[in-house]
């Protein structure tokens, strides 16, 4: 079985990334680095908008996944944005959120 967390950058509508596991029937699937990789995207400066990651134990379904993973978890980030004002004023060339 296999299952698939697929990141979409919604502002630009584009997939940034998937991260496919694969495992056996009734085996539990490790969100850990789907989990690492949202962190990463958000230290980056994207903001989350929907997250499909479960957060309770979730286990491999009986598809064989011949036309792919039959489970797909999809997490959508936005780019954030800083509103620039003559009292939050940022230097040309700064990276606003680095």
């Amino acid at each position: 079985a296999a299952a698939l967390v697929r990141f979409i950058d919604n502002t630009e509508h584009r997939t940034l990334t998937e991260l496919e596991s694969t495992g056996k029937t009734d085996e539990t699937i490790d969100f850990a680095k789907a989990n690492a990789q949202l962190n990463s995207y958000l230290d980056r400066g994207y903001k989350l908008v929907a997250n499909e990651i479960p957060t309770t134990e979730t286990k491999f379904d009986t598809n064989d996944d011949t036309n792919g993973p039959s489970q797909v978890f999809v997490v959508r980030l936005d780019h954030d944005t800083v509103t620039v004002t003559p009292d939050n004023p940022v230097d040309p060339g700064n990276k606003i959120n680095p």
